[in-house]
């Protein structure tokens, strides 16, 4: 018996291999959480080119937004570990749903394969210039002075932006209202009609906008100002103890997708961040790169998921 399982075990692995080997052999689809026109979905168009050139098979992205990234979460869990399936999704929004519902059909550790943390996001709070605050200071006294009136959109209920402001709030005794979107496009379409007075998302999906007097940034979510707008303070300049984890966008496969293969992928999508017109883009539209291999990300995402654990019992994150 112990030699024909170990037989089945060589097998198994000889077989991993040889598909390891002559993978890809067809399309590759990576499936965006969100709808066109915001920022997960604009570095999924950043990096596929470049990334189907490494490979040499197309990868094609595929957009599924809705249930804050949840409809294109579990079609990527319940696809054929092959390689041939991929995930694009925010690290804070794929780690944050799991925490906030019971009935939620994955577990976003034991249910995927880390493929690679694409980069950092670069977040930021956003105002109407006629109708949200002047300043940060501004947003924190209207928070204060008329607690849960102060509309915001974000990219869903259960995603990180949602989560970040809502720590605001709880940080500055002044709760604001959620104002969910299935993607930062939609958020950003009624922010520049005036329907709302404050987003909160990768500056990424407005940073054009801003520059032509559109919008207002008001604070970014960094560690230090960010040095494309030095001229932006950060919300740690106001609020000391706010924290978050620091997430992007990244992909996962399905459960079991044979490492050989996650290596590949990595590798192929570190290729087109490194593409000099690619990663001068990203740059420029405020991503600090990261592409981590699949081991270093799996290592992020416990860190994350604890540190989210942790400011979640002092957040009472609504849905």
């Amino acid at each position: 018996m112990r030699r024909t399982l170990l037989g089945l075990a060589v097998a198994a692995l000889c077989a991993i291999e040889a598909h390891a080997q002559t993978f890809p052999s067809k399309s590759i689809h990576l499936i965006v959480g969100f709808p066109p026109g915001g920022g997960t979905d604009n570095l999924a168009r950043a990096i596929a080119p470049k990334a189907g050139e490494a490979l040499g098979q197309p990868v094609v992205v595929e957009n599924n937004g809705g249930a804050s990234g949840m409809l294109a979460t579990q079609q990527v869990q319940r696809s054929v570990p092959d390689g041939y399936t991929l995930l694009l999704m925010t690290t804070g929004g794929h780690l944050l749903r799991p925490m906030l519902e019971k009935d939620v059909p994955f577990d976003p550790i034991k249910d995927f394969t880390p493929v690679t943390q694409i980069n950092i996001s670069v977040i930021a709070i956003a105002a109407n210039p006629a109708t949200g605050p002047k300043s940060f200071e501004d947003l924190i006294d209207r928070a204060r002075r008329n607690p849960g009136k102060l509309a915001y959109g974000t990219a869903g209920l259960g995603t990180e932006t949602h989560f970040m402001i809502e720590n605001i709030g709880h940080l500055i005794n002044g709760p604001m209202q959620v104002v969910p979107y299935k993607g930062g496009g939609p958020a950003l379409n009624d922010l520049l009609g005036g329907q709302i007075p404050l987003v909160i998302q990768p500056v990424v999906t407005f940073l054009q906008h801003a520059r032509a007097g559109k919008l207002r940034i008001l604070a970014m979510i960094l560690p230090k100002r960010w040095e494309t707008l030095p001229e932006v303070p950060t919300v740690n300049e106001f609020i000391p103890k706010f924290q978050s984890p620091m997430g992007g966008g990244a992909v996962w496969g399905p459960a079991k997708l044979p490492q050989p293969i996650a290596l590949r992928l990595q590798s192929a999508i570190a290729s087109a961040i490194n593409d000099p017109a690619v990663n001068e883009r990203l740059r420029a539209d405020g991503h600090i790169l990261a592409a981590s291999t699949p081991a270093v990300f799996a290592a992020e995402l416990l860190r994350q998921k604890a540190l989210f654990e942790q400011l979640l019992k002092e957040v009472n994150l609504k849905q």
